[in-house]
């Protein structure tokens, strides 16, 4: 096992693996497609005591990158991660104690709302807004949403209808609208109901899949 740091991209067999992953991806194959590739062109690492974590932590690692993380690799990676047998393996090998909890997996998180959701909350003012859903993650450190925030302002909670009509925000600097950047903001996993300082109270999130 060629290590050169405790990340999961520092050691030889992620490197082998990415340039073959992408170089594949880069010519319009589909990761699932490129996945079960590569997983049929190292059965002697999959076989592996010192390289099998490596392999599937690599592997469910490009797969997330492609926005296409399936059941088989996140499985893989829980399994690794629950079981410590990577940290078991890095003790074997004589890794300092230091290293192994540099090594040690942090918990992964799903976003809260899915891509489609629409959420109405209080603002700052006291008024209510709305935001659309326009991105979510599965299992990764943050569990990030990014909200795309329309320009509803109102003194009640808004309907259905209200929402479907509304614009969206975009961004100003020096009281100039940039017309090229709506305002969308991010928000994770972990920082709804701890993070006080995100002024963001949910009120309802029971308008799923609407569109403007």
């Amino acid at each position: 096992m060629g290590t050169l740091g405790t990340d999961i991209s520092e050691n030889d067999l992620y490197k082998d693996l990415e340039i073959e992953f992408f170089d594949l991806y880069n010519t319009g194959i589909d990761a699932q497609t490129i996945s079960e590739q590569v997983i049929k062109n190292h059965n002697e690492s999959l076989n592996s005591d010192e390289d099998s974590n490596n392999f599937w932590l690599a592997i469910a690692d490009f797969q997330w990158q492609c926005k296409s993380l399936n059941n088989e690799a996140l499985s893989k990676v829980n399994q690794i991660v629950e079981s410590k047998s990577d940290l078991d393996l890095w003790r074997e090998l004589d890794a300092s104690e230091i290293n192994i909890n540099e090594r040690e997996k942090k918990k992964f998180y799903d976003s809260i709302f899915s891509k489609g959701d629409c959420i109405i909350y209080k603002l700052e003012n006291n008024k209510y807004g709305a935001s659309l859903i326009v991105y979510e993650e599965k299992q990764t450190e943050s569990g990030q949403n990014w909200l795309l925030i329309s320009d509803i302002n109102s003194t009640s909670e808004p309907s259905i209808a209200e929402i479907k009509k509304a614009n969206v925000s975009y961004l100003e600097r020096n009281n100039t609208r940039h017309n090229s950047r709506p305002l969308i903001m991010g928000i994770g996993a972990t920082e709804f109901g701890i993070n006080k300082d995100n002024n963001l109270e949910i009120i309802k999130i029971g308008y799923n899949k609407v569109l403007w």
